[in-house]
C-alpha cells in the first residue's frame, strides 16, 4: 500500500485507530468479560474472577462488529474483513444482551466504540489532535534531532517520519441499581476493566516515562557517534 501523502496517512490511521484499539484488548476478552487483572515484572496478565455469580456473555468476533458511516480503510481494495479475520482470530467476549458498533464521524476524524447493554451503555471516543509530517515533537527521537543534527537534516526528516496524535475518551453510563446491586458491581468492574487495559496500553505519557530521558538519549548519541569514529579509524589506520 503506497500512502501518497500524510493526509492519506492520517485517514488511515484514523480508519485503523478503532480496530487497533480492540487488537489491543481482544485477548484479555477471549474467554470472559469479568476478568481480574494482575500487574508485575512490566507486564500484564487477567483471568476469569471466581465468583458464585452467573458470568454469561455475547461472543463476537471483531471482523463482525457492525460499522456506521465509512472510513478510509473500508474505500480501499484490500479485503479488510480477512485481515481481521488472521490478526484478530479470538472471539472477544461482551457482556449478555450487549451489543457492539464502530461508528465514524462524517469528516472522518473521530470514531467511537459503543457498546450498550439494557443496564449500561460504554462509548470509547477517539479523535485526532494532530498528524502530519515530521517526527512528533513528544517522540523519542525529536529531541535527539532537533539538539544534535543539522537544519537540513531536520528539514530533511520532515519527507522521512509521519505522525498522528490521538486523544481519547471512555464515558459510561449506567441504570441506577435499585434491586440488583451485584450486577451493578459486576458491570462498573467491566468498565475499571477496560479502563485500565485501556491506560495500560495506550497512555502515551506513562510510556514514555519508561524510557531514557532526552540528556540521556542525546549522551547515548554521541557515544554511538564516538563509537564509529573509533571504527572507522581502527579500520582505516593513519600512517
Amino acid at each position: 500500500m503506497i500512502l501518497k501523502d500524510s493526509k492519506h496517512f492520517t485517514a488511515l490511521i484514523n480508519g485503523l485507530l478503532p480496530y487497533m484499539i480492540l487488537k489491543s484488548l481482544h485477548v484479555y476478552f477471549k474467554d470472559s468479560w469479568y476478568i481480574g487483572i494482575n500487574k508485575g515484572f512490566d507486564r500484564l496478565s487477567s483471568g476469569k474472577m471466581i465468583t458464585d455469580l452467573p458470568v454469561l456473555s455475547t461472543p463476537i468476533y471483531i471482523h463482525e462488529i457492525p460499522v456506521v458511516g465509512e472510513s478510509f480503510v473500508h474505500q480501499l481494495s484490500w479485503d479488510f474483513n480477512q485481515i481481521l479475520k488472521e490478526l484478530l482470530p479470538h472471539q472477544i467476549q461482551l457482556p449478555l444482551n450487549t451489543t457492539i458498533e464502530i461508528l465514524y464521524s462524517k469528516e472522518n476524524t473521530s470514531s467511537k466504540v459503543v457498546l450498550q447493554n439494557p443496564a449500561f451503555k460504554i462509548e470509547l471516543i477517539t479523535g485526532m489532535l494532530s498528524g502530519g509530517a515530521g517526527l512528533h515533537q513528544k517522540g523519542l527521537l525529536h529531541d535527539v534531532l532537533f539538539e544534535r543534527y543539522s537544519l537540513q537534516d531536520q528539514q530533511r526528516s520532515l519527507s522521512q517520519f509521519l505522525h498522528y496524535d490521538a486523544a481519547g475518551h471512555l464515558i459510561a453510563d449506567f441504570n441506577y441499581p435499585e434491586y440488583d446491586m451485584d450486577e451493578f458491581d459486576t458491570y462498573l468492574h467491566y468498565y475499571n476493566s477496560l479502563k485500565e487495559l485501556l491506560e495500560y496500553n495506550w497512555d502515551f505519557d506513562a510510556k514514555r516515562k519508561e524510557y531514557a530521558t532526552k540528556e540521556i538519549l542525546i549522551i547515548d548519541d554521541k557515544l554511538n557517534e564516538l563509537l564509529e569514529i573509533l571504527k572507522s579509524n581502527t579500520a582505516h589506520p593513519q600512517n
